[in-house]
């Protein structure tokens, strides 16, 4: 069963296009689901989460597609201590780089308090 993968994205783009992302692609979601951690005119910083113990790159691919100013990156990683960057933008095309990073057991022992 894969683990809880939490994503952190940083989209920027158009204001009219940033407006229409958020208006559509959030509108059904849970609140648990996404926090917003800052929102500008022409960016917005989310913290998503996804189930399946990976980013959703087809859906990252499609936003791509659907407003063509955006850059995205999405900084992620999951319980088990997979972890990775995707970037991605029409001009530059996607870029993804993936790694094994603490998971949640040994974050807890290496940053436990001391006695």
């Amino acid at each position: 069963m894969p683990n809880d993968c939490w994503n952190n994205l940083t989209i920027t783009g158009t204001q009219k296009e940033i407006d229409e992302f958020f208006a559509t692609e959030f509108c059904d979601v849970p609140a648990w689901v996404f926090t917003i951690q800052r929102r500008g005119v022409e960016g917005i910083q989310l913290r998503v989460w996804s189930d399946d113990g990976r980013p959703h790159y087809e859906w990252l691919e499609n936003l791509l597609v659907q407003y063509p100013s955006f850059w995205i990156k999405n900084l992620w990683h999951e319980e088990g201590g997979r972890a990775g960057v995707w970037i991605g933008s029409r001009a530059d095309g996607v870029r993804q780089f993936e790694w094994e990073d603490l998971c949640l057991e040994e974050k807890a022992h290496r940053f436990r308090a001391s006695v």
